[in-house]
Protein backbone atom coordinates (compact mmCIF):
# COMPACT_ATOMS: atom_id res chain seq x y z
CA UNK A 1 0.00 0.00 0.00
CA UNK A 2 0.72 3.20 -0.23
CA UNK A 3 2.82 5.18 2.61
CA UNK A 4 0.45 7.81 2.81
CA UNK A 5 -2.55 5.61 3.73
CA UNK A 6 -0.53 4.63 7.21
CA UNK A 7 -0.57 8.08 7.56
CA UNK A 8 -3.72 9.27 6.99
CA UNK A 9 -5.18 6.12 9.35
CA UNK A 10 -2.97 7.63 12.22
CA UNK A 11 -3.85 11.27 11.79
CA UNK A 12 -7.69 10.24 11.13
CA UNK A 13 -7.80 7.99 14.10
CA UNK A 14 -6.49 11.23 15.88
CA UNK A 15 -8.37 14.26 14.50
CA UNK A 16 -11.68 12.17 15.32
CA UNK A 17 -10.97 11.65 19.04
CA UNK A 18 -10.54 15.15 18.75
CA UNK A 19 -13.33 16.23 16.96
CA UNK A 20 -15.46 14.09 19.14
CA UNK A 21 -13.54 15.34 22.50
CA UNK A 22 -14.60 18.91 21.27
CA UNK A 23 -18.43 18.01 20.48
CA UNK A 24 -18.60 16.34 23.75
CA UNK A 25 -16.93 18.68 25.79
CA UNK A 26 -18.96 21.69 24.25
CA UNK A 27 -22.34 19.63 24.48
CA UNK A 28 -21.52 18.98 28.35
CA UNK A 29 -20.46 22.97 28.52
CA UNK A 30 -23.77 24.04 26.79
CA UNK A 31 -26.01 21.63 28.91
CA UNK A 32 -24.41 22.70 32.42
CA UNK A 33 -24.30 26.40 31.48
CA UNK A 34 -27.65 26.92 33.22
CA UNK A 35 -28.39 25.05 36.53
CA UNK A 36 -31.88 24.44 38.17
CA UNK A 37 -32.06 27.42 41.23
CA UNK A 38 -32.91 25.64 43.75
CA UNK A 39 -32.45 25.03 47.58
CA UNK A 40 -33.46 22.75 50.53
CA UNK A 41 -36.55 23.41 52.84
CA UNK A 42 -36.57 22.86 57.00
CA UNK A 43 -37.63 18.86 55.69
CA UNK A 44 -34.77 18.13 53.06
CA UNK A 45 -37.14 18.96 49.86
CA UNK A 46 -36.30 20.71 46.71
CA UNK A 47 -37.79 24.38 46.28
CA UNK A 48 -37.10 26.84 43.74
CA UNK A 49 -34.91 29.23 45.33
CA UNK A 50 -36.44 32.82 44.30
CA UNK A 51 -35.91 35.62 46.95
CA UNK A 52 -34.30 39.28 47.30
CA UNK A 53 -31.43 38.14 48.93
CA UNK A 54 -30.44 34.84 46.55
CA UNK A 55 -31.67 36.35 43.29
CA UNK A 56 -29.16 37.82 41.12
CA UNK A 57 -29.12 39.34 37.40
CA UNK A 58 -29.46 36.50 34.69
CA UNK A 59 -31.08 34.50 36.35
CA UNK A 60 -34.01 33.11 34.46
CA UNK A 61 -37.89 31.24 35.42
CA UNK A 62 -40.79 30.02 34.62
CA UNK A 63 -44.12 30.01 36.07
CA UNK A 64 -46.58 27.52 35.95
CA UNK A 65 -50.56 28.25 36.85
CA UNK A 66 -53.10 25.79 37.81
CA UNK A 67 -54.55 25.80 34.48
CA UNK A 68 -50.97 25.36 33.22
CA UNK A 69 -50.29 28.58 31.45
CA UNK A 70 -46.76 28.97 31.37
CA UNK A 71 -44.66 32.36 31.48
CA UNK A 72 -40.63 33.06 31.85
CA UNK A 73 -38.81 36.00 32.70
CA UNK A 74 -35.40 37.26 33.65
CA UNK A 75 -33.89 38.88 36.56
CA UNK A 76 -32.39 42.53 35.33
CA UNK A 77 -31.46 43.44 39.07
CA UNK A 78 -32.16 44.63 42.31
CA UNK A 79 -33.27 48.32 42.97
CA UNK A 80 -31.64 50.18 45.37
CA UNK A 81 -34.73 50.44 47.55
CA UNK A 82 -34.87 46.03 47.73
CA UNK A 83 -37.17 45.41 44.57
CA UNK A 84 -36.69 42.82 41.86
CA UNK A 85 -36.48 44.17 38.79
CA UNK A 86 -37.46 41.68 35.43
CA UNK A 87 -38.47 41.25 32.00
CA UNK A 88 -41.11 38.97 31.32
CA UNK A 89 -41.46 36.72 27.88
CA UNK A 90 -42.93 37.53 25.19
CA UNK A 91 -44.08 34.03 23.54
CA UNK A 92 -43.95 31.21 25.93
CA UNK A 93 -44.20 28.74 22.60
CA UNK A 94 -40.54 28.74 22.70
CA UNK A 95 -40.25 27.36 25.91
CA UNK A 96 -39.69 23.31 25.72
CA UNK A 97 -42.23 20.70 26.85
CA UNK A 98 -39.78 19.29 29.71
CA UNK A 99 -38.41 22.13 31.43
CA UNK A 100 -35.19 20.47 33.16
CA UNK A 101 -32.20 22.12 32.70
CA UNK A 102 -30.16 19.14 30.59
CA UNK A 103 -33.07 19.79 28.14
CA UNK A 104 -31.31 21.14 24.96
CA UNK A 105 -32.27 21.65 21.16
CA UNK A 106 -30.63 19.70 18.85
CA UNK A 107 -29.38 20.50 15.69
CA UNK A 108 -27.38 18.92 13.05
CA UNK A 109 -23.69 18.93 12.74
CA UNK A 110 -20.68 16.68 11.23
CA UNK A 111 -21.41 12.98 12.40
CA UNK A 112 -22.55 14.36 15.70
CA UNK A 113 -25.93 16.16 16.38
CA UNK A 114 -25.03 19.63 17.88
CA UNK A 115 -26.86 20.17 21.08
CA UNK A 116 -27.66 23.62 22.45
CA UNK A 117 -28.68 24.62 26.49
CA UNK A 118 -32.38 26.02 25.86
CA UNK A 119 -31.85 28.48 28.70
CA UNK A 120 -29.11 29.89 27.13
CA UNK A 121 -30.69 30.12 23.47
CA UNK A 122 -33.20 32.32 25.19
CA UNK A 123 -31.39 34.26 26.93
CA UNK A 124 -29.38 35.53 23.82
CA UNK A 125 -32.02 36.28 22.33
CA UNK A 126 -33.26 39.91 23.30
CA UNK A 127 -36.36 39.51 21.34
CA UNK A 128 -37.64 36.98 23.35
CA UNK A 129 -38.76 39.59 26.33
CA UNK A 130 -40.70 42.66 26.48
CA UNK A 131 -38.62 45.80 27.38
CA UNK A 132 -41.04 46.84 29.84
CA UNK A 133 -39.62 46.36 33.32
CA UNK A 134 -41.54 45.05 36.08
CA UNK A 135 -40.65 45.45 39.78
CA UNK A 136 -41.22 42.71 42.14
CA UNK A 137 -40.99 43.11 46.04
CA UNK A 138 -41.12 40.55 48.77
CA UNK A 139 -44.89 40.04 49.04
CA UNK A 140 -45.35 39.80 45.08
CA UNK A 141 -42.52 37.18 45.11
CA UNK A 142 -44.59 35.29 48.15
CA UNK A 143 -47.66 35.35 46.24
CA UNK A 144 -45.90 34.32 42.80
CA UNK A 145 -44.76 30.90 45.32
CA UNK A 146 -47.97 29.98 46.75
CA UNK A 147 -50.09 30.41 43.62
CA UNK A 148 -48.09 29.04 41.00
CA UNK A 149 -45.02 26.35 40.09
CA UNK A 150 -42.10 28.15 40.06
CA UNK A 151 -38.68 26.72 38.08
CA UNK A 152 -35.71 28.59 38.30
CA UNK A 153 -32.27 28.46 36.39
CA UNK A 154 -29.16 30.10 37.22
CA UNK A 155 -26.05 30.82 35.25
CA UNK A 156 -23.40 28.42 36.35
CA UNK A 157 -20.43 30.34 38.06
CA UNK A 158 -17.11 29.24 36.52
CA UNK A 159 -15.63 29.96 39.35
CA UNK A 160 -17.12 28.40 41.48
CA UNK A 161 -14.69 25.23 41.13
CA UNK A 162 -11.31 24.97 42.16
CA UNK A 163 -8.88 25.60 39.21
CA UNK A 164 -7.62 21.59 39.92
CA UNK A 165 -11.37 20.85 39.81
CA UNK A 166 -11.60 22.16 36.72
CA UNK A 167 -8.93 21.05 34.98
CA UNK A 168 -9.36 17.46 35.74
CA UNK A 169 -13.27 18.22 34.74
CA UNK A 170 -12.48 19.66 31.71
CA UNK A 171 -9.70 16.35 31.35
CA UNK A 172 -12.24 14.13 32.00
CA UNK A 173 -14.26 15.15 29.06
CA UNK A 174 -11.88 15.48 26.73
CA UNK A 175 -11.26 19.32 26.21
CA UNK A 176 -8.99 19.49 23.11
CA UNK A 177 -7.62 22.05 24.71
CA UNK A 178 -5.93 19.97 27.84
CA UNK A 179 -5.63 16.70 25.38
CA UNK A 180 -3.32 18.92 23.23
CA UNK A 181 -1.41 20.05 26.41
CA UNK A 182 -1.17 16.70 27.95
CA UNK A 183 0.21 15.09 24.37
CA UNK A 184 2.71 17.81 24.51
CA UNK A 185 3.74 17.51 28.16
CA UNK A 186 4.06 13.39 27.19
CA UNK A 187 5.92 14.47 24.05
CA UNK A 188 8.48 16.50 25.91
CA UNK A 189 8.87 13.60 28.90
CA UNK A 190 9.82 11.21 25.95
CA UNK A 191 12.08 13.44 23.93
CA UNK A 192 14.18 13.59 27.69
CA UNK A 193 13.48 9.85 28.65
CA UNK A 194 15.07 9.16 25.26
CA UNK A 195 17.95 11.65 25.24
CA UNK A 196 18.93 10.15 28.51
CA UNK A 197 19.14 6.70 27.44
CA UNK A 198 21.30 7.51 24.13
CA UNK A 199 23.84 8.84 26.55
CA UNK A 200 23.97 5.31 28.69
CA UNK A 201 26.15 2.99 27.85
CA UNK A 202 24.33 0.10 25.49
CA UNK A 203 24.24 -3.12 27.75
CA UNK A 204 22.69 -1.03 30.50
CA UNK A 205 20.34 0.40 28.24
CA UNK A 206 16.97 -1.78 28.49
CA UNK A 207 17.76 -2.05 32.44
CA UNK A 208 17.30 1.48 32.56
CA UNK A 209 14.22 1.73 30.25
CA UNK A 210 12.48 -0.86 31.76
CA UNK A 211 13.42 0.64 35.66
CA UNK A 212 12.14 4.31 34.79
CA UNK A 213 8.88 2.96 32.87
CA UNK A 214 8.40 1.06 35.93
CA UNK A 215 9.16 3.96 38.12
CA UNK A 216 6.57 5.69 35.81
CA UNK A 217 4.14 3.35 35.92
CA UNK A 218 4.16 3.22 40.00
CA UNK A 219 4.11 7.19 40.38
CA UNK A 220 1.00 7.64 38.05
CA UNK A 221 -0.98 5.22 39.74
CA UNK A 222 -0.39 6.37 43.12
CA UNK A 223 -1.41 10.06 41.15
CA UNK A 224 -4.63 8.28 39.60
CA UNK A 225 -6.10 6.71 42.92
CA UNK A 226 -5.01 10.21 45.27
CA UNK A 227 -5.88 12.78 42.99
CA UNK A 228 -8.01 12.19 39.84
CA UNK A 229 -11.09 12.24 41.25
CA UNK A 230 -13.13 10.50 38.66
CA UNK A 231 -11.48 6.91 38.99
CA UNK A 232 -13.83 6.36 41.76
CA UNK A 233 -13.95 2.52 41.05
CA UNK A 234 -10.88 2.35 42.84
CA UNK A 235 -11.86 4.39 45.60
CA UNK A 236 -8.18 5.18 47.01
CA UNK A 237 -8.22 1.69 48.03
CA UNK A 238 -4.62 -0.74 47.71
CA UNK A 239 -5.62 -3.00 44.99
CA UNK A 240 -6.06 0.28 42.78
CA UNK A 241 -2.20 1.27 42.86
CA UNK A 242 -1.58 -2.65 42.22
CA UNK A 243 -3.96 -2.67 38.81
CA UNK A 244 -3.14 0.32 37.55
CA UNK A 245 0.78 -0.39 37.66
CA UNK A 246 0.49 -3.57 36.42
CA UNK A 247 -2.24 -2.78 33.55
CA UNK A 248 0.58 0.05 32.45
CA UNK A 249 3.51 -2.42 32.90
CA UNK A 250 1.80 -5.10 30.58
CA UNK A 251 1.38 -2.32 27.99
CA UNK A 252 4.80 -0.98 27.87
CA UNK A 253 5.88 -5.23 27.89
CA UNK A 254 3.83 -5.72 25.12
CA UNK A 255 4.99 -2.59 23.29
CA UNK A 256 8.16 -3.74 23.48
CA UNK A 257 7.54 -7.32 22.57
CA UNK A 258 5.60 -6.18 19.29
CA UNK A 259 8.00 -3.06 18.37
CA UNK A 260 10.65 -6.52 18.56
CA UNK A 261 8.94 -8.09 16.05
CA UNK A 262 8.13 -5.58 13.19
CA UNK A 263 10.93 -3.68 13.65
CA UNK A 264 12.15 -4.92 10.09
CA UNK A 265 9.11 -3.25 8.21
CA UNK A 266 8.49 0.30 6.81
CA UNK A 267 8.29 3.20 9.32
CA UNK A 268 4.90 3.91 8.25
CA UNK A 269 3.35 0.68 9.16
CA UNK A 270 5.46 0.24 12.41
CA UNK A 271 3.71 3.57 13.77
CA UNK A 272 0.39 2.20 12.81
CA UNK A 273 0.71 -0.83 14.59
CA UNK A 274 2.15 0.59 17.66
CA UNK A 275 -0.74 3.53 17.54
CA UNK A 276 -2.96 0.94 18.03
CA UNK A 277 -1.58 -1.71 20.09
CA UNK A 278 -0.74 1.25 22.79
CA UNK A 279 -4.28 2.51 22.56
CA UNK A 280 -6.48 -1.11 22.34
CA UNK A 281 -3.78 -2.83 24.87
CA UNK A 282 -4.03 -0.32 27.56
CA UNK A 283 -8.01 0.00 27.37
CA UNK A 284 -8.48 -3.74 26.93
CA UNK A 285 -5.73 -3.91 29.97
CA UNK A 286 -7.59 -1.20 32.06
CA UNK A 287 -11.25 -2.81 31.48
CA UNK A 288 -9.67 -6.17 32.66
CA UNK A 289 -8.48 -5.27 35.88
CA UNK A 290 -11.64 -3.22 35.94
CA UNK A 291 -13.48 -6.24 36.11
CA UNK A 292 -11.41 -7.98 38.59
CA UNK A 293 -12.34 -5.34 40.86
CA UNK A 294 -16.39 -5.73 40.71
CA UNK A 295 -15.90 -9.25 41.04
CA UNK A 296 -13.33 -10.53 42.98
CA UNK A 297 -12.82 -7.20 45.48
CA UNK A 298 -16.49 -6.11 45.90
CA UNK A 299 -16.25 -6.35 49.44
CA UNK A 300 -14.23 -3.15 49.27
CA UNK A 301 -17.15 -1.12 47.91
CA UNK A 302 -20.59 -1.45 46.49
CA UNK A 303 -22.22 0.79 43.13
CA UNK A 304 -25.23 0.36 41.83
CA UNK A 305 -25.33 -0.40 37.97
CA UNK A 306 -21.69 -1.08 38.50
CA UNK A 307 -21.05 -3.66 36.33
CA UNK A 308 -23.42 -2.03 33.74
CA UNK A 309 -21.26 1.30 33.66
CA UNK A 310 -17.66 -0.15 33.97
CA UNK A 311 -16.85 -0.42 30.10
CA UNK A 312 -18.32 3.35 29.64
CA UNK A 313 -16.38 4.60 32.10
CA UNK A 314 -13.18 2.37 31.31
CA UNK A 315 -13.78 4.10 27.39
CA UNK A 316 -14.16 7.39 28.60
CA UNK A 317 -10.84 7.16 31.42
CA UNK A 318 -8.70 5.17 29.44
CA UNK A 319 -9.10 5.92 26.07
CA UNK A 320 -7.97 9.60 26.04
CA UNK A 321 -5.20 8.84 28.12
CA UNK A 322 -3.70 6.03 25.95
CA UNK A 323 -4.39 7.94 22.88
CA UNK A 324 -2.30 10.90 24.05
CA UNK A 325 0.29 8.51 25.30
CA UNK A 326 0.04 6.97 21.48
CA UNK A 327 -0.22 10.06 19.79
CA UNK A 328 3.05 11.41 21.57
CA UNK A 329 5.12 8.49 20.56
CA UNK A 330 4.16 8.73 16.68
CA UNK A 331 4.58 12.13 17.13
CA UNK A 332 8.70 11.82 18.80
CA UNK A 333 9.04 8.90 16.07
CA UNK A 334 7.73 10.98 13.52
CA UNK A 335 10.07 14.20 14.32
CA UNK A 336 12.67 11.48 14.87
CA UNK A 337 12.25 10.55 11.62
CA UNK A 338 11.93 13.40 9.60
CA UNK A 339 15.13 14.87 11.10
CA UNK A 340 16.70 11.74 10.01
CA UNK A 341 15.49 11.79 6.70
CA UNK A 342 16.70 15.70 6.50
CA UNK A 343 20.02 14.54 7.89
CA UNK A 344 20.66 11.75 5.55
CA UNK A 345 19.50 13.93 2.54
CA UNK A 346 22.14 16.66 3.57
CA UNK A 347 24.44 13.56 3.96
CA UNK A 348 24.15 12.00 0.50
CA UNK A 349 24.13 16.14 -0.99
CA UNK A 350 27.68 16.31 0.58
CA UNK A 351 28.63 13.22 -0.42
CA UNK A 352 27.40 13.75 -3.84
CA UNK A 353 28.28 17.27 -4.13
CA UNK A 354 32.75 15.14 -3.04
CA UNK A 355 32.03 12.90 -4.96
CA UNK A 356 31.63 14.96 -7.90
CA UNK A 357 34.20 17.43 -6.54
CA UNK A 358 36.41 14.28 -6.24
CA UNK A 359 35.70 12.85 -9.99
CA UNK A 360 36.56 16.34 -11.52
CA UNK A 361 39.83 16.56 -9.29
CA UNK A 362 40.75 13.05 -10.72
CA UNK A 363 40.00 13.50 -14.14
CA UNK A 364 42.22 16.83 -13.43
CA UNK A 365 44.83 15.22 -12.36
CA UNK A 366 45.09 12.34 -14.44
CA UNK A 367 45.15 15.15 -17.28
CA UNK A 368 48.03 16.44 -16.06
CA UNK A 369 49.39 13.33 -15.58
CA UNK A 370 48.96 12.22 -18.91
CA UNK A 371 49.67 15.87 -20.51
CA UNK A 372 53.16 15.86 -19.05
CA UNK A 373 54.33 12.14 -19.32
CA UNK A 374 52.71 11.98 -23.22
CA UNK A 375 54.83 15.34 -23.47
CA UNK A 376 58.26 14.22 -21.72
CA UNK A 377 57.85 10.56 -23.46
CA UNK A 378 57.00 11.91 -27.38
CA UNK A 379 60.27 14.24 -27.32
CA UNK A 380 61.96 11.08 -25.89
CA UNK A 381 60.81 9.61 -28.80
CA UNK A 382 62.03 11.90 -31.35
CA UNK A 383 65.17 12.12 -29.63
CA UNK A 384 65.73 8.33 -29.76
CA UNK A 385 64.32 7.64 -32.84
CA UNK A 386 67.73 8.07 -35.46
CA UNK A 387 70.08 6.75 -33.19
CA UNK A 388 68.13 3.84 -31.20
CA UNK A 389 65.72 1.87 -33.57
CA UNK A 390 65.43 -0.82 -30.79
CA UNK A 391 64.92 1.58 -27.69
CA UNK A 392 62.33 3.96 -30.07
CA UNK A 393 59.92 0.83 -30.49
CA UNK A 394 60.11 -0.22 -26.76
CA UNK A 395 59.69 3.16 -25.64
CA UNK A 396 56.14 3.41 -28.05
CA UNK A 397 54.92 -0.16 -27.05
CA UNK A 398 55.43 1.05 -23.05
CA UNK A 399 53.70 4.28 -23.82
CA UNK A 400 50.98 2.14 -25.65
CA UNK A 401 50.66 -0.20 -23.03
CA UNK A 402 50.64 2.50 -20.64
CA UNK A 403 48.05 4.50 -21.44
CA UNK A 404 46.27 1.71 -22.87
CA UNK A 405 45.67 0.97 -19.24
CA UNK A 406 45.07 4.18 -18.37
CA UNK A 407 42.25 5.09 -20.93
CA UNK A 408 40.63 1.96 -20.30
CA UNK A 409 39.74 3.40 -16.18
CA UNK A 410 38.50 6.70 -16.56
CA UNK A 411 35.11 6.04 -14.76
CA UNK A 412 36.99 4.59 -12.10
CA UNK A 413 37.41 6.91 -8.70
CA UNK A 414 39.23 3.51 -6.67
CA UNK A 415 41.67 1.07 -8.05
CA UNK A 416 43.62 -1.42 -6.52
CA UNK A 417 46.62 -1.30 -5.00
CA UNK A 418 48.52 -4.03 -7.72
CA UNK A 419 46.83 -1.71 -10.46
CA UNK A 420 48.46 1.16 -9.57
CA UNK A 421 51.13 -0.22 -9.10
CA UNK A 422 51.33 -2.04 -12.47
CA UNK A 423 50.40 1.25 -14.21
CA UNK A 424 53.41 3.10 -12.35
CA UNK A 425 55.96 -0.16 -13.34
CA UNK A 426 54.77 0.81 -17.02
CA UNK A 427 55.77 4.55 -15.99
CA UNK A 428 58.52 3.84 -15.04
CA UNK A 429 59.63 1.88 -18.02
CA UNK A 430 58.85 4.46 -19.86
CA UNK A 431 61.20 6.71 -18.00
CA UNK A 432 63.83 4.26 -17.71
CA UNK A 433 63.91 3.32 -21.41
CA UNK A 434 64.78 7.47 -21.93
CA UNK A 435 66.75 7.83 -18.58
CA UNK A 436 68.86 4.74 -19.25
CA UNK A 437 70.70 2.63 -16.31
CA UNK A 438 70.74 5.78 -14.51
CA UNK A 439 67.29 4.94 -13.13
CA UNK A 440 66.44 1.89 -10.78
CA UNK A 441 63.08 1.07 -9.18
CA UNK A 442 61.62 -1.23 -7.25
CA UNK A 443 58.05 -2.58 -5.81
CA UNK A 444 57.08 -4.01 -2.25
CA UNK A 445 53.79 -4.84 -2.62
CA UNK A 446 53.13 -7.36 0.67
CA UNK A 447 50.04 -9.57 -0.80
CA UNK A 448 47.76 -9.13 1.93
CA UNK A 449 47.29 -5.40 0.55
CA UNK A 450 47.26 -5.96 -3.05
CA UNK A 451 43.60 -6.15 -3.34
CA UNK A 452 43.43 -2.63 -1.09
CA UNK A 453 41.73 0.06 -2.83
CA UNK A 454 42.89 3.42 -3.11
CA UNK A 455 41.97 6.89 -5.49
CA UNK A 456 43.85 6.55 -8.80
CA UNK A 457 46.37 8.20 -9.35
CA UNK A 458 47.19 8.72 -5.56
CA UNK A 459 51.08 7.17 -5.84
CA UNK A 460 51.54 9.30 -9.47
CA UNK A 461 52.17 12.68 -7.98
CA UNK A 462 54.73 11.17 -5.11
CA UNK A 463 56.66 9.24 -7.96
CA UNK A 464 56.91 12.10 -10.47
CA UNK A 465 58.59 13.65 -7.28
CA UNK A 466 60.69 11.22 -6.84
CA UNK A 467 62.04 11.40 -9.99
CA UNK A 468 62.62 14.82 -9.76
CA UNK A 469 64.46 15.13 -6.46
CA UNK A 470 65.67 11.33 -6.39
CA UNK A 471 69.18 11.57 -8.34
CA UNK A 472 71.96 10.72 -6.26
CA UNK A 473 75.30 13.06 -7.51
CA UNK A 474 77.83 10.40 -6.50
CA UNK A 475 76.38 7.23 -7.77
CA UNK A 476 74.99 9.52 -10.80
CA UNK A 477 71.75 7.50 -10.14
CA UNK A 478 67.63 7.69 -8.94
CA UNK A 479 66.69 5.32 -6.99
CA UNK A 480 62.83 4.53 -6.32
CA UNK A 481 61.45 2.26 -4.30
CA UNK A 482 58.09 1.93 -3.58
CA UNK A 483 56.69 0.08 -0.09
CA UNK A 484 53.05 -0.91 0.51
CA UNK A 485 52.33 -2.80 4.00
CA UNK A 486 50.01 -3.28 6.65
CA UNK A 487 50.21 -1.93 9.99
CA UNK A 488 47.53 -3.57 11.64
CA UNK A 489 44.10 -4.91 10.78
CA UNK A 490 42.63 -1.43 9.65
CA UNK A 491 46.00 0.75 8.58
CA UNK A 492 47.87 0.54 5.94
CA UNK A 493 51.57 2.50 5.52
CA UNK A 494 52.62 3.10 1.63
CA UNK A 495 55.98 4.50 1.19
CA UNK A 496 57.58 6.49 -1.44
CA UNK A 497 61.12 6.68 -1.58
CA UNK A 498 64.16 7.48 -3.65
CA UNK A 499 67.94 8.54 -2.88
CA UNK A 500 67.61 11.92 -3.59
CA UNK A 501 68.75 14.74 -0.99
CA UNK A 502 67.03 14.81 2.50
CA UNK A 503 64.02 17.21 3.06
CA UNK A 504 64.76 20.18 4.90
CA UNK A 505 63.04 22.60 6.77
CA UNK A 506 62.48 25.29 3.77
CA UNK A 507 61.05 22.86 1.54
CA UNK A 508 58.37 23.94 -0.73
CA UNK A 509 55.13 22.12 -1.23
CA UNK A 510 54.41 21.74 -5.08
CA UNK A 511 51.85 21.18 -6.97
CA UNK A 512 51.74 17.62 -7.06
CA UNK A 513 52.20 16.74 -3.30
CA UNK A 514 49.44 19.23 -2.28
CA UNK A 515 46.98 16.95 -5.03
CA UNK A 516 47.87 14.17 -2.50
CA UNK A 517 46.96 16.24 0.15
CA UNK A 518 43.67 17.45 -1.36
CA UNK A 519 42.54 13.65 -2.14
CA UNK A 520 43.52 12.38 1.01
CA UNK A 521 41.15 14.98 2.85
CA UNK A 522 38.23 14.28 0.25
CA UNK A 523 38.60 10.53 0.44
CA UNK A 524 40.09 9.94 4.27
CA UNK A 525 38.90 12.91 6.16
CA UNK A 526 39.38 11.39 9.40
CA UNK A 527 41.70 8.71 8.56
CA UNK A 528 44.55 9.63 7.25
CA UNK A 529 48.51 10.97 7.99
CA UNK A 530 50.97 12.45 5.45
CA UNK A 531 55.03 12.67 6.72
CA UNK A 532 58.48 13.16 5.13
CA UNK A 533 61.08 11.21 6.81
CA UNK A 534 64.85 10.85 6.40
CA UNK A 535 65.84 8.20 8.58
CA UNK A 536 66.45 5.46 7.90
CA UNK A 537 65.94 5.99 3.87
CA UNK A 538 64.36 9.66 2.50
CA UNK A 539 60.46 8.99 2.09
CA UNK A 540 56.76 10.13 1.91
CA UNK A 541 54.74 7.90 4.27
CA UNK A 542 51.11 7.97 3.84
CA UNK A 543 49.24 6.01 6.40
CA UNK A 544 45.72 5.44 5.71
CA UNK A 545 43.05 3.65 8.65
CA UNK A 546 40.05 1.74 7.83
CA UNK A 547 41.00 0.37 4.69
CA UNK A 548 39.49 -2.64 5.46
CA UNK A 549 36.17 -0.92 4.32
CA UNK A 550 37.69 -1.10 0.63
CA UNK A 551 38.77 -4.54 0.70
Amino acid sequence: MNKLFWYVLIFAAIVTYFYVGYSVSSHWEAAVKYGQKVTNDTSGNQTPLLNLKDTRQGDFYVTIDTVQNRKYFRVVGLTSDSLLCINYGKDADVLPQILEYSSHIVSKGLFIDKRINWVDELMKNRDNFNDRLHLLGRKEIDSLLHTQKVIGFQLNDANYYTPEYNFMFKYTLAYPSILGLVILVFLVLIFIFEKIISIIPTKKKHLVRYIVVLSSSLLYAIFNVHYMGFSHLYNNMWHGYIFIFISHSLVFFLFRFISGKISQKDFEVREFIKFITIIFSGVIFQFIFKLISIFILEEFYRYDNEFSNVFFITLQQAFKFWIAIATANFLHNLILYIYTLRRKSKQLQAVTSDAQISVDALQQSEANVNTHFLYNSLHAIAALAPVSPDKTETLALSLAKYYRYTTNRNDEIWITIKDEAEALTAYLQVEKIRMGEKLIFAFNISDDVSGVKIPKFLLQPLVENALKYGYHSEDDSTKINILAIKMDDETLKISVCDSGKPFDDTMQIGTGINNVKDQLKRFYPDGHSISFVNEPVKCVEIELRNTNERL
